[in-house]
């Protein structure tokens, strides 16, 4: 069964591990509040994304707030968006 993956914490390494360790194929990341964080680490340029063959947004609101440049190549949502995923996918977890 697919799930949402709601992702509010800071990467780390650990968290980084845990989340490696536990999507599936089929799976779709949403990184919100202080998870948008990642956006500065998996997701830059310059490193190679744990998470590329994945279904991965960014909350658009939550970069803003933060001050962090979209970048070529992420998806976004807004907060619609983001309740359209929870709708289409059967379960969630979150990262807190």
């Amino acid at each position: 069964m697919n799930s949402l993956h709601i992702i509010a914490k800071a990467p780390t390494s650990a968290s980084i591990a845990e989340l490696s360790a536990i999507v599936d194929e089929g799976d779709v990341l949403i990184f919100i509040e202080d998870g948008i964080y990642f956006a500065r680490t998996e997701f830059s340029p310059s490193s190679a994304p744990r998470f590329n063959h994945l279904e991965c947004y960014f909350l658009e609101e939550d970069l803003a707030a933060r001050g962090i440049d979209i970048l070529e190549g992420m998806q976004t949502v807004d907060t619609r968006g983001f309740v359209a995923l929870s709708a289409r996918l059967p379960r969630s977890v979150s990262w807190y």
